[in-house]
């Protein structure tokens, strides 16, 4: 076992240990930033998928012409993903910036 220090060493370096974890409490994210970064990773997701599809789509042109016809609904399928980007992942993270603390 280790030898404690002196009383007066000792009482210095536990204020220093408890002003430590003061702040190491500071540093987590209130809930609703939380919330919203979860809401946001979610959207990022389905718009990753949606960007994805027209160049499957595309490729699969050359499998079959039948695809062809499925190359129709590839701008419907950006405009899509830019609503997307805009309304639910833009949006939320402006007004996260607005509500933070300076």
């Amino acid at each position: 076992m280790e030898k404690q220090p002196h009383k007066s060493g000792w009482k210095s370096r536990k204020k220093e240990v408890t002003d430590m974890k003061k702040e190491v409490d500071d540093s987590y994210m209130s809930p609703e930033l939380r919330d919203t970064l979860n809401k946001i990773k979610k959207y990022i997701m389905i718009v990753a998928i949606l960007l994805i599809l027209p160049v499957i789509v595309y490729l699969l042109t050359f499998v079959s012409p039948m695809f062809q016809i499925a190359l129709f609904f590839i701008p419907f399928t950006s405009l899509v993903a830019v609503m997307i980007v805009v309304f639910m992942i833009y949006f939320p993270i402006t007004d996260s910036l607005k509500k933070t603390k300076k």
